[in-house]
Order: C-alpha cells, then structure tokens, then sequence
C-alpha cells in the first residue's frame, strides 16, 4: 500500500495535529507526543535532502527513523488495545475501522520508508540520475540479446553489476521506460521505489545478475500487474528456485527457464516446445513454423481472426517473453526470422523430451516408437530406414539421407535442404503440411496429391518441381501453396471450392480466370501470377480480365505479377483504386506504354515496398515514385531505368528508409533535394559500376556490393534540415 503521497500532504504540523484530533480519540499529551515525532519524518520524505547529508548525519536519520516507526507502532498498539475492550456495538467498530484507515495507511507509509533506507544502508544507494545515466547506456536492448545469442556456453555469460541489472530488470518489465525523457524517468524511479520497495534488486541477486536470466524474469513481469505483492511473489518463487538443488542441471538459468516455462499458458507451451525442432542458432521462418503450429493444430483464433493472424500473436507473446528474439521483421509490422538463445534452445530440447512431446536427434534404438522427430545432424547417430507408423510429425535441416521407410499417418513433413526418395510421399496421404523447400532429389509432386484431403500447405520452392498435378486444386482445405515460377503451373480453375486459400505463388493465370471471377481469392492475402513465355501476353483481354480481378481482392496484402512485358491496363487506375489493404508489389517485366506509366499510374495509398525489375524505363522514375508517402522500402534492379541521372525532389519519399539500386548499369548520380530522403537509413548500391559515392547522413549506411565504382559522385542537398 502506497501511503507516501498522503505523509506529504498531512506532514505539516497543523495540518497533521488536525487530522489526528479528528480522527484518533487520544489525549493532549499524546497527540503532542506523536506529532513531534512524526514531523522528524518530513526530512526523510525528501531523498535529495537525504543524499546531501553526512555520512554520519544519514545513519542518525536512519535509526531516527526507526524509533519513530517503533514509537509510533507502540501508539497504535495502546489504541488499538484500549479500544478491543470498548463495548461498543458492531456498525460503531464498523466506523472506528473506517475513520482508521487513513491512520494506517500514514503508519504504513512510514514502514515503507524505513524499509527503503535500510536498502540504502545495505546495498548503497539507489541514485536516481545514476540509473538515468545507466538506462540511457543499456536502451539499445537487442545489443544485450544479440550478445545472448552469440554465447553459446551460458556458464562464460556476463554478470552484470547491480545497477546495471537493475536497469535491465526494469528496463524490460517497463519497456515504457525507453521513451521518457530524463525528468521523467527520474520522477517513474521515484514513485517505483515507494511502491516496489527493494523488491527490484532482490530479484536481480535472485538472477544472480545474470543477462539471460534478467532478460527472461523483467519480460514476465512485464506481463503482471505492477504491485507489492505480485513482485514479492515472484521474488519469493525465485528466491525458492534459488535455494533449490537440482543435481541433474546445478545450472540456475536453468531453473529460471523452468519458472518461465511453468508460467507459459497452455496454448503456448507446444509452441514453445516445438523450438526443439531447429537447429542451434538457426534462423527460423515465422511463416513456415507458424503454418505448421496450424497443422499440428496449436492454433484456435479468436475475434474473426485467420489462424495466421492468431499464430502471429502467439509468436509475439514468446517475443515478449523473451523466450525467441526477432531477427528480420516485415514491413507490415510482422516476424519474419527469429532466433533462439543456445540455453533456452537447450531447454527446449531437454523440456519435449520430458514430456514426450518430440525427440531431437534421437537415439536410433527409440527411432521406431516416436511421435514427433527432428534431425539436426547426423555426426553422433548412423541413422538407418525406420518403420514407423505411429510418427506424427518429421522435420529434418541439411540432412541427406532418408529415415522414413513408412510413415503413413504422418500429419507434418518439412524437409529443408534434405532429400526423401518421392516414391515415400505417395503413402503419405493424412499429410496436413508438406514443406520440401530445398530438398535436393525432388524433381515432381506425387500424382495422387488429390487424396491428401487434409493438405493446408505445399511449399516446393527450390526444388526442381516444374509441374502440378491438378488434383491438387480438389483439396478444399488447401491454405498455402508455394511453387517456382513455371509456364506449366496454373493456378486453380474458377469453380474450384478452396475457401480458405491465403497464399498462391507464383503461378500462370488460367483461362477460367477470364470467364468468371473465382470466389476462393477474396480471401487471399498473397498472390505471385507469371506469364512469362505465354503467347497471347500481348493480348488486351487477358491483361484486363487481370485488372479487374486485382481490383475485386480486398483482401489482398501483396502482389507480384512477372512477365515479359507489362502492358497498359496495369496502368488503369481501376487495378489499384480499391486495393486499399495492399502494402507490398513487385513488377518485373518491360512496361509497353512506358510514358503513360510514369504520368498516370495510382499505387495503392498504403504502399509499403516496391520491386520494380527489367521496366526500360526511359524517363527518371524518382519524382513519381517519391509522392508514395507510406513507402519504405524502394527497389529499383535490371534495367528498369536506363537513364543517367536520378533526381530526388524536394520532400520526396517521407517514409523511405530503405533504397535499392541494382544493375542499373548508365546511372551515374543521384540528386536529392533539400527535405528529401528523411528517413533513409540504407542506400545498397549492387552493380552499378558508374554510379559514385554519396554523400550522406552520419546515420545512413551505404552497402556498396559488389560495386566496382567509387560512389562518389551523389549529390545530397540540406538532407537534416
């Protein structure tokens, strides 16, 4: 109970002898006593009176204090016990109780502020502007995560010092923190210490001070409520954690993974756990592993949510946790690559096998019994072909050999840079996911793919599949569908039933599309259509049924249209009016009606990044391209401008803070007015050989790859102002 905003208010003598006439029924020589006592507090209330005291003067200040805790506290005893014998009725005691409170509440208040100092007393003191100046040193937290990341061996992990474990600790239970200035936070320090007590650097020396564990502990309080009593519970927990002796691990993060793991909601504990499936400092792909909590069927989506958009949420919720840490993020705000400490990657491991839930890199013996297997490596285990019907789900990265004899129930397959023989997927037919990305050995999908009725996802990019059955646009359950761009993929017919379909890419328009309008893309969120090599590319009707049908996708979020020629309908405003959700385009192929392009062409008022390759533009498409206020990510590659000269005008590109030049072989310089370009933060310049240096802000980095050139020659004008 927070009773120091009351001590400042009542602390004046009159003020204080009033109340307490008021509302405490005591004699005149008491309430002379217990107000010259309490008035020696008013010195303590103000902290920087107490810093600038004495070393000798701050200790009699210090036990002054606690005899006017103990004076007081025997007052109220006297009270309290004259009043027991009081016969006085119930709703009469109700009242005493009531007219008390405030009492209390100042008594308390004055327990509260000896228990401070006596932190002061014992751990030095807690400075205000010192946590400031430590604070503002550790903002930057991923520098602290990415060093996690890098220490494989979490016995070698940095100890902190205590007001540097502190600020961690808070730093993360308030991330809030960050964006106050130093007046500000000074005055949240002040109030956390009257509120919270010593409670923060009991916990730190609960975490031993250690980073991974600071991290772990301040990202769950950042999910309770912020009081006493809730901290002194986790602090009692962990001190209990602390105390305990596990000999099978004597490891204490390991312990402190434990809490966190115990404190995980039920939904998200298989989700955690299926971190196991990856390799140690692998860079794993939210998309590909949230697709598979799908299919494992971890996800239950709330509000009119799609699983995916549930999916991400929980990923987020492991992010707060500080369980896996981002690496790569979209434009759209969502994870794209994320990372996971070597010792929580470890418990992950360790944690499955406890509970049965999946086995890594398993022992050969036990092969045949498993549920759920993944295989990192082959360097300890000689792994031959199993039979095993009962497996569920089989993930297997850089693994060359095939395990899987049988395995005709199997629900999940993803095989990354792995190989299988294809004749085993064709007993597969329960499968819900099939990622073969990568895997080396196959070159077609089996011709009964239709009988996987419950397939949400196929993802063969990288593979040397050039073909699709077309069974497999009977599977109605179908989510995600990710195949290389081929002349002879189509996508599915007009009347094909797929309701739930999110992702088509990259495929070649059918010609039902240009018939009747399929229903299964309102729905889609990401489309990559090709038309490269077709005949009739050039023709009007089939480019415009494309426009219409682009204009009908509410629900769109990116799209990418390759070909070898762009004609005009795309240039038709009526392709973008309504694409209002659309944050992300790609172009590749040469724009027939190149001028009409630059004039007229109306890109959906929410871009994020565009991709515009091989377009042979012959006019500069930077003064267009710049009044894009919501773009933040430009690429321009191949050709698609051969001109010499780029000119940036004045407060063009507000949000831009990514700039990609590719392969744009005549451009010799780059002109930014004044006000332009705000925002940059990465000019990546890639085989531009006549293109010279520019000259920017201290806080733009140039990636200069694979450029022979010097760069030297960019004009940028008043950039800062």
């Amino acid at each position: 109970m927070d009773a120091l905003p009351f001590i400042r208010e009542m602390i004046s003598e009159p003020t204080l002898r009033d109340f307490l006439s008021n509302n405490v029924p005591v004699d005149e020589k008491s309430l002379d006593l217990i107000v010259v006592e309490l008035v020696k507090v008013q010195m303590f209330m103000t902290r920087a009176n107490f810093r600038v005291q004495p070393e000798d003067q701050k200790q009699a200040l210090i036990e002054g204090l606690r005899l006017t805790a103990r004076k007081v506290g025997n007052f109220m005893r006297e009270i309290v016990g004259s009043y027991s014998k009081n016969k006085s009725s119930g709703s009469e005691r109700h009242d005493l109780v009531k007219d008390w409170k405030e009492t209390l509440d100042f008594i308390i208040g004055i327990v509260v502020s000896c228990n401070f100092l006596k932190h002061i007393e014992e751990e030095g003191e807690w400075d205000d502007r010192d946590m400031v100046a430590v604070v503002n040193s550790l903002n930057d937290i991923n520098k602290i995560e990415n060093l996690q990341l890098d220490t494989a061996d979490n016995s070698n992990c940095i100890t902190l010092d205590a007001k540097k474990s502190r600020a961690l600790l808070l730093m993360k239970a308030f991330p809030k923190i960050r964006e106050l200035n130093e007046s500000e936070m000074l005055q949240f320090f002040l109030e956390l210490s009257k509120e919270l007590d010593n409670l923060p650097q009991l916990i730190c020396n609960a975490c031993e001070q250690q980073p991974l564990a600071l991290l772990l502990i301040g990202s769950l309080l950042s999910l309770k409520q912020r009081s006493y009593d809730t901290w002194k519970r986790i602090k009692d927990d962990l001190y209990k954690v602390k105390d305990s002796d596990n000999s099978a691990t004597n490891n204490h993060t390991w312990h402190i993974l434990t809490y966190c793991y115990d404190d995980l909601p039920h939904f998200l504990k298989p989700c955690f756990l299926y971190l196991a499936c990856y390799p140690i400092n692998y860079e794993i792909p939210a998309r590909s592993l949230i697709e598979i909590w799908i299919s494992e069927g971890f996800i239950t989506p709330v509000n009119g949510e799609t699983r995916e958009e549930t999916g991400n949420k929980y990923l987020e919720q492991l992010v707060q946790r500080s369980l896996v840490w981002v690496s790569k993020t979209s434009l759209l705000g969502t994870i794209r690559y994320f990372k996971v400490h070597p010792s929580v990657h470890e418990f992950s491991i360790q944690q499955s096998l406890k509970d049965g839930f999946l086995v890594a890199n398993p022992d050969r013996k036990k092969m045949d019994s498993l549920f759920r297997m993944a295989i990192h490596h082959d360097d300890k285990n000689q792994y031959t072909e199993v039979e095993n019907n009962h497996m569920h789900s089989f993930l297997a990265f850089n693994f060359d050999r095939n395990v899987i004899g049988s395995a005709v129930f199997l629900r999940v397959l993803e095989l990354r840079n792995s190989s299988i023989p294809e004749t085993v997927l064709l007993s597969m037919t329960y499968l819900r996911y099939l990622g073969l990305r990568g895997s080396k050995n196959i070159s077609q999908v089996p011709e009964n793919i239709g009988d996987m009725k419950n397939l949400e996802t196929l993802d063969v990019r990288d593979t040397s599949v050039k073909t699709l059955p077309g069974s497999i646009w009977n599977i109605s359950k179908l989510r995600h569908v990710y195949v290389n761009p081929s002349p002879h993929i189509k996508g599915p017919p007009s009347e094909a039933h797929i309701p739930d379909l999110q992702t088509l890419k990259t495929v070649v328009v059918p010609e039902s599309w240009k018939e009747k309008f399929p229903q299964f893309l309102i729905n889609l969120r990401k489309l990559a259509i090709s038309n490269r090599d077709n005949p009739d590319e050039k023709s009007n009707p089939y480019w415009n049924s494309i426009s219409i049908l682009l204009s009908r996708m509410v629900n769109l979020l990116s799209i990418t249209i390759i070909a070898d020629i762009l004609p005009s309908e795309f240039v038709d405003t009526r392709a973008f009016q309504n694409l209002k959700t659309v944050k992300s385009i790609k172009f590749e192929g040469e724009w027939i009606c190149r001028k009409l392009f630059i004039d007229n062409i109306a890109f959906p008022p929410n871009l994020a990044k565009l991709i515009l390759t091989k377009s042979g533009l012959k006019e500069d498409p930077i003064p267009r391209l710049a009044k894009l206020e919501a773009l933040k990510y430009l690429s321009l590659q191949d050709g698609v401008y051969s001109g010499e000269k780029m000119v940036c005008p004045e407060n063009g590109f507000p949000q831009l803070e990514f700039l990609e030049l590719k392969k744009l072989v005549n451009l010799k310089s780059l002109e930014v007015k004044p006000m332009a370009l705000s925002q940059l933060a990465t000019l990546r310049v890639v085989l531009c050989p006549n293109l010279k240096k520019p000259h920017l802000r201290v806080h733009v980095t140039i990636e200069g790859i694979d450029n022979p050139g010097n760069l030297e020659n960019v004009s940028i004008e008043n950039i800062d102002n």
